[in-house]
């Protein structure tokens, strides 16, 4: 089994031209590929790699401090992960070398820390809803 790190909406849009079952209900789109089209597309390039701890720090760069940035909250929940990465190594600054791995600051890490800490605390202690987007 693999996990898709980068490229889900290529993935999720091959599926649905491959019509396959896993996209849902087929005709949601009316695009139809032609089979020449799909047969260009049977091999798409990729990159398989041992673990996803391996790949960690590329992505936080180039999504956080790179030219493909995430939304405000998914950059939150990926500094989360670093700076809690950090202090359970014992660093002396876990602010600073999250900021060093993605290429931003200090304090805008510890700014995107404190803001999604609080949420988290809000919603698991008081059972605020604090789904932007609620479903």
């Amino acid at each position: 089994m693999f996990i898709v790190l980068e490229g889900n909406r290529r993935l999720a849009a091959l599926l649905v031209l491959y019509r396959t079952k896993i996209a849902g209900d087929p005709d949601f789109v009316d695009i139809r590929a032609t089979p020449e089209q799909l047969a260009r597309l049977a091999e798409l390039p990729c990159c398989l790699i041992e673990s996803r701890e391996a790949v960690h720090r590329f992505l936080g760069f180039r999504h956080i401090g790179g030219i493909k940035t995430w939304s405000a909250e998914a950059k939150a929940r990926y500094l989360l992960q670093a700076v809690d990465r950090s202090a359970a190594e014992r660093t002396d600054d876990a602010f600073r070398q999250a900021a060093r791995r993605v290429g931003s600051n200090t304090q805008g890490v510890r700014n995107s820390y404190i803001a999604i800490r609080l949420l988290t605390y809000a919603r698991d202690e008081f059972g605020i809803d604090t789904d932007i987007c609620p479903a």
